[in-house]
C-alpha cells in the first residue's frame, strides 16, 4: 500500500466519518470513497478496524472487576446517598441478569450445536 493510503487508513480509523478523515488529510471525500472501493484497501481497513475493536473489548474486560467492586462499594455504603445506592444496586442487578441470560443462551447454543453435529 502507498504512503498516501496508509495515512488514509490511519485517518479512517481515528476520525468518526469518511468526510472527516478526508478533511484531516486535505483530500477529497471522493478519494476516500475510491480507496474504500479497492478490495485490498477495504480488506486492510476491515482488519485494522477489527483489531481496534478487539483491543477495546479486551481493555473493557480487564476493567470489569474494578467496575463491579465500585458498584458494590457504593451499593453497600451507608454513607452514600439513597439515590446512588439504588442506582448502583439496580446496575448490579441488571448486569447480573444480562450475564445470566447470556450464559444460559450460550450454553443452549453449544448444546444445539453438539446435537446438530451428532446428526451429521
Amino acid at each position: 500500500m502507498t504512503d498516501k493510503k496508509d495515512r488514509a487508513l490511519a485517518a479512517l480509523l481515528s476520525e468518526p466519518t469518511q468526510a472527516a478523515a478526508a478533511k484531516k488529510l486535505g483530500i477529497s471525500a471522493r478519494t476516500i470513497r475510491r480507496y474504500m472501493a479497492e478490495p485490498d484497501f477495504r480488506e486492510a481497513y476491515q482488519q485494522a478496524h477489527a483489531r481496534l475493536v478487539e483491543d477495546a473489548t479486551q481493555r473493557m474486560q480487564r476493567g470489569l472487576s474494578s467496575a463491579v467492586d465500585t458498584l458494590q462499594e457504593i451499593a453497600t455504603d451507608p454513607e452514600a446517598g439513597k439515590t446512588a445506592r439504588v442506582a448502583a444496586a439496580r446496575s448490579l442487578l441488571e448486569q447480573a441478569l444480562r450475564y445470566t441470560e447470556m450464559s444460559d443462551l450460550l450454553g443452549r447454543i453449544a448444546k444445539l450445536e453438539e446435537l446438530a453435529g451428532d446428526r451429521r
